[in-house]
């Protein structure tokens, strides 16, 4: 992703949704059998709870339709979710 395609913000927010993702697929053997443990690191929390949110927010139904102005408030929407978590 370039800053020159898109905005600081808008990378920064991509960002941080991104890594959540590979946190998850880093541990998600763990999550699968049951080996995972809370509260031993804050992204992996992170990553767990909100691995739901994010996958919706990657994924639609075939025949819904969002312009991009709908997907950058729809991504915006869930890093403020997850601001909130980690103020918390």
């Amino acid at each position: 992703m370039r800053e020159d395609v898109i905005e600081s913000d808008h990378l920064r927010r991509a960002r941080r949704v991104l890594s959540l993702l590979a946190t998850h697929q880093e541990i998600a053997d763990l999550v699968s059998v049951g080996a995972y443990v809370a509260g031993v690191n804050r992204e992996h929390d992170l990553a767990v709870r909100f691995s739901g949110r994010i996958n919706e927010f990657l994924q639609q139904e075939c025949g819904e339709c969002f312009s991009f102005r709908e997907s950058i408030d729809a991504l915006a929407a869930l890093t403020d979710e997850i601001d909130e978590a980690v103020a918390g």
